[in-house]
């Protein structure tokens, strides 16, 4: 698999949760080495900062490559709207932190949202239209 986020498939996500996954590992070792002594000097956007990257950054863009690793067979099912998901999810996650940190607002969550709505959209309709789908009938016959 080729990590790339201007290729359709997985690769987009892997990519992007690989890359929010070091960025968290740092993040830590950074907060750690300045707010040892007390951390009630911890500001709040620190702990927003390690709850996205880890949650949507991470998470999120790993489980929807493993949905879309799972769902390749049918990648015509919204085929254009992969490539969009992931960019506006971390895009938006990217723009929340950034706005998050410098003034409090909120702003680019929405942004992060219609990305993460839009690939879970993707992702179910891919597997509904796979055959590696099966009803919850067929697991649960004797």
């Amino acid at each position: 698999m080729k990590l790339s986020p201007f290729r359709k498939g997985p690769g987009g996500w892997v990519f992007f949760g690989t890359l929010w996954m070091i960025f968290w590992g740092l993040f830590f070792i950074w907060v750690a080495a300045n707010y040892a002594e007390d951390p009630t000097l911890v500001p709040h956007w620190v702990a927003v900062t390690f709850v996205h990257a880890s949650f949507v950054g991470m998470m999120t863009n790993l489980l929807l490559a493993t949905y879309s690793a799972r769902s390749q067979e049918a990648s015509e099912v919204l085929s254009w709207a992969e490539l969009p998901a992931v960019w506006l999810t971390n895009l938006g996650l990217l723009a929340f932190l950034g706005i998050e940190i410098a003034s409090g607002g909120r702003l680019g969550a929405a942004v992060m949202g219609v990305g993460v709505l839009l690939g879970l959209l993707t992702m179910i309709l891919r597997l509904r239209a796979s055959n590696s789908y099966k009803s919850l009938e067929e697991y649960f016959r004797p």
